[in-house]
């Protein structure tokens, strides 16, 4: 919880040093996210620091931030090839920058990820080593020492493994966590009287000066619910795939083994005969009475999906990005831009083709200091 509250802290200065002596300003929150989230992955999966958010990261063509962009925040023509790839494996017969760059990036990702891995390896082996960034609660410092407990060589994972298994973590909390907290800038800055509940209610549960506990944190119910609802209303992630391991039916239409699904969790959870007719409307509120009805059910919520495949990392996600609106909401009031306000009440054009359900062209937001 440390290491989140002091980025969190990280982030609510650079927006405090953005907005200035007069207190105000526009900010494009969609890059200000990013460099937040990818810092926030440094810290607590790799244990370092990338300094993004101070501008501190080592420059050059593939540093971290650049390859972080280049494959999730891919141009159309990539975004298209990344979509095909899905169902027809094309990637590695394109020999267009297109293709060719996101292939570099990725690369680069493995690299830099296998460098940081085998020198963790090495500084483990020194007596008393303690990481200076997480002190040593960062996932890769505990896989490490979690692998060298193992007495069987054959039991151990390799480091390209490890990497491997990094790389699925990154993937999967970086992008999603920016873009849940982009919609998350926007609701508040819409909705001026979600925003003043939600600011009053995380304040009556906290002591000023402190940094709040983990049980204080889970204790605001309308945080937990308005965090919810962002999921639920602007699922982050659009889709995910299953294979079927046997021959099933499902609501009589028969899938033989070895058939890939495609699965969208927003579609549940945009759904009328699941959520009711207000189901397009914002309502954080609506979580408090799902009593006997068919959102009850915790398939009707697939932002993480469910069984034995559901995210692992769902409750860090949800942590991290409940500490990221408590430190914004806190910290400053949130507005519309002329952009926001030219909408008429319309939402923002989505991204098309893309992984995300992400503004297009980014999002500017209104932030007053209080």
């Amino acid at each position: 919880m440390g290491v989140l509250w002091g980025m969190a802290g990280g982030l609510g200065g650079v927006v405090e040093g953005m907005v200035g002596e007069e207190g105000e300003g526009v900010v494009d929150v969609n890059e200000l996210y990013v460099k937040a989230t990818i810092d926030v992955t440094g810290a607590t999966i790799l244990g370092v620091e990338l300094g993004n958010l101070r501008g501190e990261e080592e420059g050059g063509d593939m540093d971290f931030l650049t390859s972080f962009r280049r494959v999730f925040q891919q141009p159309p023509l990539s975004a298209l090839i990344s979509f095909i790839n899905l169902f027809l494996p094309i990637r590695r017969f394109l020999p267009i920058e297109a293709n060719l760059g996101y292939l570099r990036a990725s690369a680069q990702l493995r690299r830099m990820t296998l460098d940081i891995v085998k020198n963790r390896v090495k500084e483990l082996a020194q007596p008393d080593y303690r990481n200076p960034v997480s002190n040593g609660a960062d996932l890769l410092t505990m896989m490490l020492e979690g692998e060298m407990s193992l007495s069987k060589a054959g039991d151990k994972m390799t480091e390209d493994q490890i990497t491997n298994e990094l790389l699925t973590f990154i993937a999967a909390g970086h992008e999603t966590s920016a873009n849940a907290l982009l919609w998350a800038s926007y609701v508040l800055a819409v909705h001026p009287d979600i925003q003043t509940r939600l600011r009053r209610e995380i304040t009556s549960h906290f002591e000023a000066g402190k940094t709040p506990t983990y049980e204080q944190l889970e204790s605001v119910v309308y945080l937990h619910n308005f965090c919810r609802e962002i999921l639920r209303r602007y699922c982050p992630a659009l889709m995910t795939f299953r294979e079927a391991l046997k021959d099933l039916t499902i609501r009589g239409t028969f899938i033989p083994r070895g058939t890939v699904l495609l699965l969208l969790p927003a579609v549940a959870s945009r759904t009328a005969w699941v959520w009711g007719e207000d189901v397009d409307e914002f309502k954080p509120e609506r979580w408090e009475n799902l009593a006997g009805t068919e959102a009850d059910s915790p398939y009707a919520f697939g932002a993480f999906m469910h069984g034995p495949r559901i995210c692992i990392g769902k409750q860090f996600a949800m942590v991290e990005f409940k500490v990221l609106v408590v430190e914004l909401v806190t910290r400053f009031e949130f507005g519309m831009t002329e952009e926001l306000e030219g909408l008429g009440g319309r939402e923002p054009r989505t991204t098309n083709p893309g992984m995300g359900y992400v503004p297009a062209g980014g999002m500017r937001v209104k932030f007053r200091k209080i």
